[in-house]
């Protein structure tokens, strides 16, 4: 399904960090709900990362979007 990169303690509003590799965002949600299911942990928060290139890609893309502020 993934592969773990590691896990740490931290300090902050989560006690542990896990980064792992997975497929995709569905993937990613189901091992969240599945280590929730668990009932050990309480709270957990998945936060996708992107790579340097797709974040260059989406602002490019949202360049060309012409997107505009209501009342502007």
């Amino acid at each position: 399904m993934g592969k773990l990169k590691g896990i740490w303690n931290s300090l902050g509003d989560y006690d542990l960090v896990e980064i792992a590799t997975l497929p995709d965002n569905v993937s990613a949600t189901a091992l969240s709900m599945a280590i929730l299911a668990g009932g050990s942990i309480k709270i957990s928060r998945t936060t996708p990362l992107m790579s340097l290139n797709d974040g260059m890609e989406a602002m490019e893309k949202a360049s060309k979007l012409g997107y505009k502020p209501p009342g502007k």
